[in-house]
C-alpha cells in the first residue's frame, strides 16, 4: 500500500514539472533566456526536493526516489544554469533526508545534472527529438549508469556490495520510471506550446492579413445570442474596442437609415437559405464620417438545417468608393469639356462662314448708298440702308458671342470702368425689363479699372438681366452692383475660391426669381442645357458669357437658392496701369485720307468671289489700284511677276498650298519690307502662324465694314517711302 502512495506521489510532483515548464516557456519571449532557464531549473530542482524528501526507504538505509527524471531533464532543457540549480536544491534536500547513503546520494545529483549538461551541449537528445524511441532509451541508460556509478563511492567495499545485491535494482527501477515518465510529461509540455505557438503566429498572420486588407471578422452565436467582432470590425462600426460584449443593436444602430432595410432583408434571406449574404452597407461613425462596407458571411447549420451560427467579414471599401467617386467626376468633367469643344468646332465654323455672308451684305450695302445721286430717292433709300446695315451689325455680334462660348472670338480689350458700362448699358435694360419689375443699381465709387473688351461685357450683361427677368415670377427686383476685393494668401472665403491673389473689380446681377436646384446649377453652363420653356430660350447665354470670362482671364461664380433668388458675380482683373482718360474720339477715316494714299497699289487675295468684287469695289472707290487673286498661289505668282505693291489685303485661310500667313512668309522672301493685313471671319484662323506674321501686321474680323478697313489700310501706309 505504501509502494503505491509513493508511486502516486511521484506521478503527481513529476506532473508539476511539466505544468510548471510550459508555463515559463509561453512567456520566454518576456522573461528573456536568462530568467527563463533560472525558473526552469527552480521548477525542476523543486520537483527533485520534493520527491527527495518523500522516499521510501529500505532495510539497509538505502532511499528510492523518482530524482534522476527531473535533474538529467533539467540539464537538457534548462542548461548549464537550470541542471545546477536542480542539482543543489535536490542534493540539500539529499542531505536533510540524512542515513548510511546521503554522501553517495548528492554525489548521485551531480552525476545526473552533468550528463543531462553534456547530452544537450553535443546534441545528443535535444527538444525537438525528446519524445522518439532513441532519445528516451539514451536517457534511461545514462541514468542507470549514473545510479550504478555511486558502487564506487560507497565505503566500506562490504557495504558497497550489499548495496549492489540489494538496493541496486529497486533504484534501477525507480530511475527508469521516472526518466520514462518525465520524459512523456516534458514532451506533452512541448508539444501544447508547439501547438500554441503556431495558434498565435496564425492569429498574428491573420490580423496582419486583416490590416493589409482594411477587413475585419465577426461571428454571430444564434443558439447564444452572442455576437463576437475583432477589433477591426468594432473599428469600421464606430464601436468603442474595449467594450467586449456586443449586441445586434450596436450593428443596427451603426447602419446608415437608407441602407437598413436592405441589408437586414438579405441577412435574412441568407438565414433562409434564399441567397447569399453578399452586401455593401454605409455606416455612420460616431464622429458622423461614413463608411462603405463589404459585408460577406456564410451561416453554419446543424444536420437538421437550422441556421446555428453566421461568421462573416466586412471590408472597408471607403477609399475605393471615394475614388471611383472622383474618377466619375473626372469623367463628367472630361466629358463636358470634349463637348463644349465640339460644340465650340461647330460654332466657330457656323461663324466663320455666316461672317463671310455678313462681309458680302455689309459691303454691298455700303457701295449702294454711295451710288444714289437724287436726293429724294437717296433720302428713303438711305433709311432701308441704314436698316440693312444694322441688322448686318448685330447678326455680326451674333457671331462674335458664338465664338466667345468657343473661346475663339477676337476680343478688342479696353480700359474699363465697370460703373460706366453699366450706366451706358442701362438704356437697353430697361427697354428688356417689364414695369413690374425694378431695376436697382448699386455702383460703388471708385470702382478699379479693369482691361476687357467693352461690346462682350455688354452683351455679358444683357444676358444675364434677361435671364434674371425671366426667373422672376410676378414683381421683383433685379439689382446690379458694383464692388472692389483684394484677395490675399491667407484669404479662405469660399466665395473667391480659387482666385489668385491680387485685386479686382466684380460686377454682380442679383435677382429675387425662382432660384435653382442643385443639379441645375451644375449644368447651367452647359451648351443648350435651359431650365426655360421650349422656344423661350437656346441654353447658349450662359455658355457664352462663361467663354468669354474665360477669354478674359476673369471668372464667374454663381450662387442660388430655390425659391430666394440666384446671385451671378462677373470677376475681372484689375488693370496693371489705369489710363487717364480712355474715351476715344475721332472722325470717319475716309475724310483723312491723304491723296497719296489713295493712290496706293493692293494685292487683294480672297477666295470667296462676291467678298472679292465687295472688297474690290470699295477700294477702288477709295481710289486705289487693286490687283485681285483667287488664291494664296495665285498671288504669290503674281508677285513673283510684278512686286511693286503697297500692301497686301488677304484671306487667311484659302484653298490651295498657301494660305495668309505662309504666303506673307514666301513674299517677304522676296521684298522683306512688304505690308500685310489679313482677314479672317474666325479669329482662331491666324493662331497657329506663329512668326509669319508680324508685329505690325493688321488682322481684321469680318465682316469689316468700310470705314474700319479704311482706317486700317490708313494706318498700314503710314510712314511708306
Amino acid at each position: 500500500m505504501m509502494v503505491l502512495l509513493y508511486i502516486a506521489e511521484n506521478i503527481l510532483l513529476l506532473s508539476f514539472t511539466g505544468l510548471g515548464f510550459y508555463f515559463i516557456e509561453k512567456h520566454r519571449t518576456y522573461l528573456g533566456p536568462w530568467k527563463a532557464s533560472v525558473l526552469n531549473g527552480l521548477c525542476f530542482g523543486l520537483t527533485a526536493a520534493l520527491v527527495t524528501a518523500v522516499p521510501v526507504t529500505l532495510g539497509d538505509g538505502a532511499t528510492v526516489d523518482a530524482r534522476a527524471g527531473p535533474v538529467l531533464l533539467a540539464g537538457i532543457v534548462a542548461g548549464p544554469v537550470g541542471g545546477i540549480i536542480a542539482a543543489a536544491m535536490g542534493g540539500v534536500s539529499r542531505g536533510l533526508v540524512g542515513g548510511t547513503f546521503a554522501l553517495s546520494g548528492i554525489a548521485a545529483y551531480v552525476i545526473y545534472a552533468l550528463i543531462g549538461m553534456a547530452m544537450r551541449h553535443f546534441r545528443i537528445v535535444t527538444t525537438s527529438t525528446l519524445l522518439s524511441g532513441r532519445s528516451i532509451g539514451i536517457l534511461v541508460v545514462a541514468s542507470l549508469f549514473a545510479a550504478a556509478s555511486i558502487f564506487f563511492l560507497i565505503q566500506p567495499d562490504s557495504l558497497a556490495l550489499q548495496w549492489l545485491r540489494n538496493d541496486l535494482p529497486y533504484i534501477l527501477l525507480a530511475n527508469t520510471l521516472s526518466v520514462v515518465y518525465a520524459t512523456v510529461v516534458l514532451g506533452i509540455s512541448m508539444i501544447l506550446l508547439r501547438k500554441s505557438a503556431e495558434l498565435i503566429k496564425v492569429n498574428e498572420t491573420l490580423n496582419l492579413a486583416k490590416r493589409a486588407g482594411g477587413f475585419g471578422i465577426w461571428d454571430y452565436d444564434l443558439l447564444n445570442d452572442e455576437l463576437v467582432w475583432d477589433e477591426r470590425s468594432k473599428e469600421l462600426h464606430g464601436v468603442d474596442p474595449l467594450v467586449t460584449t456586443v449586441t445586434f443593436s450596436d450593428w443596427s444602430n451603426a447602419v446608415h437609415p437608407d441602407d437598413f432595410e436592405a441589408t437586414l432583408a438579405l441577412y435574412n434571406q441568407a438565414l433562409a437559405g434564399e441567397k447569399t449574404f453578399d452586401t455593401e452597407y454605409r455606416v455612420i461613425r460616431p464622429d458622423g464620417s461614413t463608411k462603405s462596407i463589404k459585408g460577406d458571411a456564410i451561416v453554419v447549420r446543424d444536420h437538421g438545417g437550422k441556421p446555428v451560427r453566421v461568421v462573416g467579414s466586412n471590408n472597408d471599401l471607403t477609399d475605393i468608393r471615394e475614388a471611383e467617386a472622383k474618377l466619375a467626376l473626372a469623367r463628367s468633367v472630361a466629358a463636358q469639356a470634349q463637348r463644349s469643344e465640339t460644340v465650340g468646332q461647330l460654332t466657330g465654323g457656323v461663324a466663320h462662314d455666316f461672317n463671310n455672308l455678313l462681309a458680302v451684305i455689309v459691303g454691298s450695302l455700303e457701295l449702294l448708298k454711295l451710288e444714289f445721286r437724287d436726293e429724294s430717292a437717296r433720302e428713303e433709300a438711305s433709311k432701308l440702308i441704314e436698316a440693312s446695315i444694322e441688322a448686318a451689325r448685330r447678326g455680326a455680334e451674333l457671331t462674335q458671342n458664338m465664338l466667345a462660348y468657343a473661346r475663339k472670338a477676337q476680343l478688342c480689350p479696353e480700359l474699363l470702368n465697370l460703373n460706366e458700362v453699366v450706366r451706358e448699358t442701362e438704356t437697353w435694360l430697361r427697354r428688356t425689363i417689364e414695369s413690374r419689375v425694378e431695376i436697382n443699381l448699386v455702383l460703388v465709387p471708385g470702382v478699379w479699372v479693369t482691361r476687357a473688351d467693352k461690346a462682350s461685357v455688354q452683351s455679358a450683361l444683357v444676358n444675364l438681366f434677361v435671364n434674371a427677368r425671366d426667373a422672376i415670377e410676378g414683381s421683383g427686383v433685379v439689382a446690379v452692383e458694383t464692388c472692389n476685393i483684394e484677395v490675399t494668401p491667407d484669404d479662405e472665403d469660399s466665395a473667391y475660391e480659387g482666385l489668385p491673389p491680387g485685386r479686382y473689380a466684380v460686377m454682380v446681377v442679383a435677382d429675387n426669381g425662382v432660384g435653382m436646384s442643385e443639379d441645375a446649377l451644375e449644368k447651367i453652363f452647359d451648351p443648350f442645357f435651359t431650365t426655360k420653356p421650349v422656344g423661350k430660350g437656346t441654353g447658349l447665354g450662359l455658355s457664352m458669357v462663361q467663354g468669354f470670362m474665360e477669354q478674359s482671364n476673369g471668372w464667374i461664380r454663381v450662387h442660388s437658392t430655390p425659391g430666394k433668388g440666384t446671385r451671378f458675380k462677373l470677376i475681372f482683373p484689375v488693370a496693371e496701369t489705369e489710363a487717364k482718360d480712355h474715351n476715344q474720339t475721332g472722325s470717319d477715316p475716309v475724310d483723312t485720307l491723304s491723296q497719296r494714299n489713295r493712290e496706293g497699289r493692293i494685292l487683294l487675295v480672297e477666295d470667296q468671289k462676291e467678298v472679292m468684287e465687295v472688297l474690290r469695289r470699295s477700294l477702288i472707290q477709295a481710289g486705289f489700284d487693286v490687283v485681285p487673286a483667287a488664291s494664296g498661289d495665285e498671288a504669290y505668282t503674281k508677285f513673283q511677276d510684278d512686286g511693286q505693291f503697297d500692301l497686301v489685303l488677304t484671306d487667311v485661310v484659302m484653298p490651295g498650298f498657301l494660305q495668309g500667313p505662309s504666303l506673307a512668309r514666301e513674299i517677304r522672301k522676296l521684298q522683306p519690307d512688304t505690308r500685310f493685313i489679313f482677314l479672317s471671319g474666325y479669329a482662331s484662323d491666324a493662331g497657329d502662324s506663329g512668326h509669319d506674321i508680324g508685329a505690325d501686321d493688321i488682322r481684321l474680323m469680318k465682316p469689316i465694314s468700310r470705314v474700319n478697313l479704311l482706317a486700317a489700310i490708313e494706318k498700314r501706309l503710314a510712314g511708306r517711302r
